[in-house]
């Protein structure tokens, strides 16, 4: 994420938001590696598919949060699990639903977008509501309506329309990178060395190391 960008989320009201919330949110997640940028970019990437297609991404506003997230977290080098990418989906679903609701008397249409969004979960709504649900209220909703009203009528756009992933300046995208990771796989490598020394008794103990690899799976 660009310098100007970074200065700008992480003073606004909407990192606000999810910074309170991922102390809880975070601990849902097993397989993949989740901080609290990479999830102020899912719900960003969600505002900005309702502020780009409107009414058109209702039906499948889900679905397409659901495969991004996945190919973003495959290009990132992560196999993530099922469940968390489940999880994942319903939680950037449930804030995209919150903030949006933050504006429904302020923006045309917005109550038709809104319940369009909300009939379009299907079968998946038991489970965004749930996630809706444990959202803490306890920000300056203010500042934060303040805040989306705003980015929503603006033109602009942090993220990228065709992939999860930040917009910068130059029309460039960024994806987290996670290193050490490659295909689900991480190495560790552990050394462990005793030097040459002699106790009181004369006894020499030789030098010797060990070296164990780990593969690890995350799937």
């Amino acid at each position: 994420m660009e310098e100007r960008l970074r200065s700008d989320l992480t003073s606004s009201p909407l990192y606000t938001f999810v910074q309170q919330g991922w102390l809880e949110w975070g601990q849902g997640i097993v397989s993949v590696q989740v901080r609290e940028e990479d999830f102020l970019l899912y719900v960003l990437w969600g505002l900005d598919l309702i502020k780009q297609e409107g009414m058109d991404v209702c039906k499948n506003f889900r679905s397409k949060l659901y495969m991004g997230l996945r190919t973003h977290f495959l290009d990132s080098g992560y196999t993530p699990h099922q469940n968390d990418l489940e999880y994942l989906s319903n939680l950037a679903c449930a804030c995209c639903l919150y903030c949006y609701g933050l504006i429904l008397t302020h923006v045309h249409d917005a109550t038709d977008v809104y319940s369009n969004l909300v009939n379009g979960f299907g079968k998946h709504w038991c489970s965004v509501k749930v996630q809706w649900d444990r959202i803490r209220q306890d920000v300056d909703t203010q500042e934060l309506k303040k805040w989306i009203l705003e980015y929503m009528k603006s033109e602009e756009y942090y993220t990228s329309g065709e992939k999860v992933a930040w917009l910068n300046e130059d029309g460039s995208t960024d994806l987290v990178s996670i290193p050490g990771v490659s295909n689900g796989r991480q190495q560790v490598n552990i050394h462990t060395y005793i030097q040459n020394f002699t106790n009181e008794a004369g006894g020499v103990y030789k030098d010797e190391s060990i070296t164990v690899n780990v593969n690890k799976d995350n799937g």
